[in-house]
């Protein structure tokens, strides 16, 4: 029985889309997996040497005592922080949407990992910017909120919490209606602006079906973390839950919080690999339905053959 080929260029519904989501993880899972796992394990790793080595006492800790000692330095090392986050971050999701354009590209054939490597740093300055112009943009959002805040506090409690939430849904709105600008930078080759405006423009009047595509994979990969801390809990000597609790209420011993740190760090390694792979796949499969069903970019070769056959027909009958 021949191969079927998966297409991530055809029209689909929710449910559709869901379900070639996880038919396409499950039939390359072993090739995705170790190409996301790869990829990632170096900069993991080095992160993780570095937290380790430069902040005995806790990043999160020194981080927020900055604010105790100088609020310029706080955003000063905010702004650092920020920036590589945003490198490491173009850079993973290059890698998770470069392995869909390959493998819709070579025709259902999993690419290779140098290809995808390849691929993402060839595409990495338009990724950066897109998401440099994303973030850039939300950040003028939260600084606007900022000062209305301080406006509508003055209104009273009840008017603070309507604005509040009036804000978040705002900003899920807008996130939702741009969440496809990875997809268009990599198949589009647009950057910056116009990949929010293309994002946009696919998202209208699917608004619901792309949220609800995002909340379906977001609640699996937090069933997926959940059940990676069960497994990766029976190789503990001493029980999860009492080792966190300890750990919160600053009880545990200085090994049973490293061991703690190591684990968790593991589990959201691990569950950040299945999350960028379910997202990626899931998110340019909602690009190729919307592009599809809007654009029709599949079908313009068979328009393209009916028209051809229409001609001809009509030149014999002349």
């Amino acid at each position: 029985m021949p191969n079927q080929r998966l297409s991530f260029f055809q029209p689909r519904d929710l449910g559709e889309v869901i379900y070639f989501t996880f038919k396409f993880i499950g039939k390359n899972f072993v090739s995705f997996f170790l190409i996301i796992f790869l990829s990632h394990l170096p900069i993991a790793l080095l992160i993780y040497w570095f937290v380790q080595s430069f902040f005995p006492i806790g990043f999160l800790s020194y981080f927020l005592s900055l604010l105790g000692i100088s609020v310029v330095e706080f955003f000063i090392v905010a702004f650092i922080i920020g920036f590589i986050v945003l490198l490491v971050y173009a850079y993973s999701v290059g890698i998770s949407l470069n392995y869909c354009l390959l493998y819709e590209n070579n025709h259902s054939q999993p690419p290779k990992i140098f290809a995808v490597v390849q691929a993402t740093f060839q595409n990495y300055y338009r990724i950066f910017v897109t998401y440099a112009v994303y973030n850039l943009f939300f950040f003028g959002i939260y600084v606007l909120d900022t000062f209305l805040q301080v406006l509508v506090m003055r209104m009273g409690l009840f008017m603070y919490i309507i604005w509040s939430l009036l804000f978040f849904v705002l900003t899920i709105f807008i996130d939702n209606k741009l969440c496809l600008m990875g997809a268009v930078t990599l198949k589009e080759e647009l950057s910056g602006i116009q990949a929010l405006k293309k994002s946009w423009e696919l998202v209208r009047g699917y608004w619901w079906q792309t949220f609800g595509i995002r909340i379906v994979i977001g609640i699996a990969t937090f069933l997926i973390f959940y059940f990676l801390t069960i497994i990766l809990g029976l190789f503990l000597k001493e029980n999860i839950w009492d080792m966190v609790y300890e750990s919160w209420g600053g009880l545990g011993r200085g090994s049973t919080i490293q061991t703690m740190l190591l684990f968790f760090s593991l589990g959201l390694f691990l569950s950040y690999l299945i999350f960028s792979m379910l997202m990626g796949t899931a998110l340019f499969a909602q690009y190729g339905n919307l592009t599809e069903q809007k654009y029709g970019t599949v079908s313009l070769s068979e328009k393209a053959s009916k028209i051809g056959t229409q001609n001809q027909e009509e030149t014999e009958d002349l």
